[in-house]
């Protein structure tokens, strides 16, 4: 399994592509989280966000992260999602028990 503390460069998507994303992208909710995507030729690019408001402590929200990076990059792996710009806004009641193996069988974008 790819473990990435932090996204590399190629991987990421910049504020106004984010911002671009929410205004003009697509919408799937979830159990705790939504995804905002838009489909392209290129790379898949993602971005999690995580608000306080889920935890305020920063190791739990860091692990969030850490779980969805995980969750996506094996689906890009395993070329089991098409390539898009993605954007995950994790919920207030999102299950701090879900591991990315579960995530991965949750979402499917195509």
């Amino acid at each position: 399994m790819l473990k990435f503390s932090v996204i590399p460069k190629k991987y990421r998507l910049d504020k106004r592509e984010i911002k671009t994303i929410f205004e003009n992208g697509k919408k799937i909710k979830l159990n705790g989280f939504s995804i905002y995507y838009q489909k392209t030729d290129e790379e898949y690019q993602c971005a999690v966000i995580v608000s306080t408001k889920v935890s305020k402590k920063s190791v739990v929200r860091n692990r969030i992260k850490r779980i969805f990076k995980n969750a996506f990059f094996q689906l890009a792996k395993h070329k089991k999602i098409a390539p898009a710009k993605i954007v995950i806004v994790v919920n207030n009641d999102f299950d701090l028990s879900l591991k990315s193996t579960d995530l991965e069988k949750l979402i499917k974008i195509k």
